[in-house]
């Protein structure tokens, strides 16, 4: 039974008496002894490789450690990968920065995956933070890789922290991160059961005298206020994932309390802040990165040299363009996960073009930042390709691209990481067909159950002229193997049979190479038009 003491018994007032916290003037230092009872925990979820953003997180954090005298720091995931700063040197100079921060807690996001589970594990390990995660368990021999809860003592207030993570995790990530030697995937991140899981780590920080019982997720708003609903004892829930920006909310669990709910956006738009006060309410507010003035200079020193080290390695010139390359409108809205864009029609004509294929494709979420007009350097298109996507071609039959068109568009105009940016091909697309497209628990492409989206596909040949695909014909598809053969994003093009290159491609390099060698240096004015390839009815 859950431990009865007055700390339970005023925080049950704090749902009626909730304060959001707007901001934070700082207070003068005071000694130890006078300092604030309150635990504090400042967190931050989804920073994808900002790291200037890491100085004002810590430094404002050890402005809290000044007037508190229990500060926790938690990173709610995505956090390993996102842009090249991440990925030019397998994460060390990142490791060395969050090391340098000083973290309590992480947990797992789904671009921890992007490199290998050794990577991970080994970054995890040098940035010296406990990773919380109850949902990710070795199926080969039924362990969990992380513990999936931890409880501390602050003074008179005892604290239970949880982690979980995405639970369609293996639609996110490679294919290869979860499968063995025999492509049977040996991981389980609890798709069909992760309310359980929480739960059980729920009741063992309660039974281990937990006051209170914090969530780290990073899960994302929508399938965390499904998956509280079966929950019980969750006291708060910091997220990440939808990268949603949100300084406190309410989810209603299993015995219709009011949980709440906070998420500080992504690539340290804010710094999130929730307090446990000594005299039982809980509170939560972000703090505009903007407005921080803080600094931590131990951290800062380590993202100066990160950024020394990642200039020399970037900042050839490869050449230059004529126009800007556009991905989010100006209501913020990702084109490049919505409808054809520019720039996601050049990434898959360099594909197509340098690995000779029929087809060219690339999903929107590969997509991760504009080209304005001007120079190009190596950093331009890695900023662009964080990711060190390993490049392919497959054959396939027609009716395998259809279906998985049909899983791609399945949601439009809903943003999707998923939506594919396509060249020698033209879709037409029915947005007002809702969508009959199956999945299994964790995402993938099942079947389609009833009427297509997908109305019209037109394959353009060798000589440019485009002509109906034909189901029973067959076609040669260049982009990722996360794409084409790991079922990322959920997609499946079933009977795929990969066909040699000449050259084996990352895709920044391939895009490098098509730039100075096909284009000659000269992103001329025409490529930074549509025309076409994806229409809407």
């Amino acid at each position: 039974m859950r431990k009865f003491n007055l700390f339970r018994l005023t925080k049950l007032v704090c749902f009626l008496s909730l304060t959001l916290l707007v901001g934070c003037k700082k207070e003068t230092p005071i000694d130890d002894n006078r300092k604030k009872e309150d635990v504090v925990i400042i967190f931050e979820n989804d920073v994808h490789g900002a790291i200037d953003g890491y100085p004002l997180f810590a430094g404002y954090r050890d402005a809290m450690k000044e007037q508190y005298k229990y500060v926790v720091t938690v990173s709610c995931g995505d956090f390993l990968s996102g842009n090249s700063h991440c990925n030019f040197d397998s994460c060390r100079s990142l490791t060395g920065i969050l090391s340098s921060v000083g973290y309590d807690y992480n947990v797992i996001g789904n671009h921890e995956f992007d490199n290998s589970i050794a990577l991970m594990q080994n970054s995890l390990q040098a940035i010296g933070a406990k990773t919380l995660c109850c949902n990710f368990a070795d199926l080969r021999t039924g362990e969990q890789i992380f513990d999936g809860h931890d409880v501390r003592q602050y003074g008179n207030i005892r604290v239970g922290f949880v982690g979980v993570t995405m639970p369609q995790m293996i639609s996110l990530i490679p294919l290869s991160r979860v499968t063995d030697e025999s492509g049977n995937i040996v991981y389980d991140f609890g798709s069909n059961n992760v309310e359980k899981l929480i739960q059980a780590e729920v009741d063992a920080t309660i039974s281990e005298g937990a006051d209170y019982v914090i969530l780290f997720s990073h899960v994302g708003e929508w399938l965390m206020e499904e998956i509280i609903k079966s929950v019980s004892g969750v006291d708060a829930i910091l997220d990440a994932h939808a990268h949603t920006v949100q300084p406190g909310a309410y989810f209603t669990d299993a015995d219709g309390k009011q949980v709440l709910w906070t998420s500080t956006g992504t690539n340290f738009q804010n710094v999130g802040k929730l307090i446990i006060s000594a005299d039982g309410k809980i509170s939560s507010g972000l703090i505009n990165c903007e407005e921080i003035t803080d600094r931590s200079l131990k951290v800062q020193t380590e993202v100066d040299k990160a950024n020394a080290e990642y200039d020399a390695f970037a900042n050839e010139k490869i050449g230059v363009a004529e126009g800007n390359f556009v991905v989010w409108d100006k209501n913020g809205i990702n084109l490049a996960r919505t409808q054809e864009c520019p720039l996601g029609n050049f990434v898959a004509q360099a594909s197509r073009a340098m690995l000779g294929a029929d087809i060219g494709l690339v999903n929107g979420g590969g997509l991760r930042a504009e080209i304005e007009a001007g120079d190009i350097t190596f950093n331009t298109i890695f900023t662009v390709l964080p990711f060190l996507n390993e490049m392919c071609v497959i054959e396939v039959t027609g009716q395998s691209l259809l279906d998985a068109l049909e899983m791609s568009y399945r949601m439009t105009p809903v943003e999707n990481g998923g939506f594919l940016q396509v060249a020698g091909l033209k879709v037409e697309i029915d947005t007002t067909i809702a969508t009959t497209v199956v999945l299994d628990a964790n995402g993938v492409f099942q079947r389609v159950a009833g009427e297509r989206r997908v109305k019209s596909v037109m394959v353009q040949n060798k000589l440019g002229n485009f002509a109906p695909l034909d189901p029973a014909g067959r076609y040669t598809i260049a982009g990722t193997k996360y794409v084409l053969l790991e079922q990322g994003d959920g997609l499946v093009f079933a009977g795929a049979t990969e066909v040699p290159t000449q050259q084996s491609y990352i895709d920044v390099y391939l895009v490098v190479d098509y730039i100075k060698n096909h284009l000659h240096g000269t992103i001329s004015k025409e490529h930074f038009q549509t025309d076409g390839r994806i229409y809407f009815r």
